[in-house]
């Protein structure tokens, strides 16, 4: 079995019918396709492009920073212009590190900082995933070696290979970053992944049924 953050079940039913039909080895397909499940997780996670990363950071916070200070009896009772995410994220964290927050031009020079900052990790979530295919790739029954310009990145994720020997091989890949089961894109992404392989393997099952159905018919 492949063991998964989404529901498996199809996945693993349609991989032992696959299996019985190809008398492929158990441990080895295993390996191979938590592999496919990895790079096409990749291919399928959207990257969040560099307006929608500026939008959703100065987009007004849900949560709100108490006033500084109290408005005078008489001032103007206009409405209190929201705080944006970015600012809201920003003294969270130098609050925790026992920092005093921005604000005024400090905290724009930082708001600013930080979505530049966020726009050149948009492949982010994508990268979750390298280190689980590294992970794998060693106990592929047919290596692959790494694809070209991926040594920039900083690989995250992990992945452990089935083992020959074992009565249900099973593989598991996880994803390098921690809340991304909190992310649509990413949890969209492993789905479509799964999807993927499994019906490439109801594709050669159908053929094989199709198959022993025309050869029944002619030898009649």
């Amino acid at each position: 079995m492949v063991r998964l953050e989404v529901d498996g079940k199809r996945f693993n039913k349609v991989l032992m019918k696959y299996l019985t039909r190809t008398g492929k080895s158990w441990t080895d397909e295993v390996n191979k396709r938590a592999f496919n499940i990895c790079l096409k997780s990749i291919r399928h996670t959207k990257s969040a492009t560099d307006k929608r990363i500026q939008r959703d950071l100065l987009k007004g916070a849900k949560t709100q920073p108490a006033p500084r200070k109290k408005r005078k009896r008489g001032a103007g009772k206009g409405r209190r212009k929201k705080a944006p995410v970015a600012a809201i994220l920003i003294n969270y964290a130098r609050g925790k590190r026992g920092e005093p927050g921005l604000h005024g031009k400090a905290m724009q020079a930082q708001v600013d900082k930080n979505i530049r900052s966020r726009q050149r990790g948009r492949g982010f979530m994508k990268a979750g995933w390298l280190g689980a295919a590294d992970d794998i790739r060693p106990y592929l029954a047919k290596p692959k070696p790494r694809p070209k310009g991926q040594s920039s990145f900083r690989r995250k994720g992990t992945g452990i290979h089935a083992r020959y020997g074992a009565l249900k091989p099973w593989a598991k890949v996880t994803h390098g970053v921690a809340w991304s089961d909190k992310v649509p894109a990413a949890v969209n992404g492993l789905k479509k992944a799964v999807r993927a392989e499994t019906r490439d393997m109801l594709v050669y099952l159908k053929r094989k049924v199709r198959e022993d159905w025309q050869r029944t018919n002619k030898n009649k």
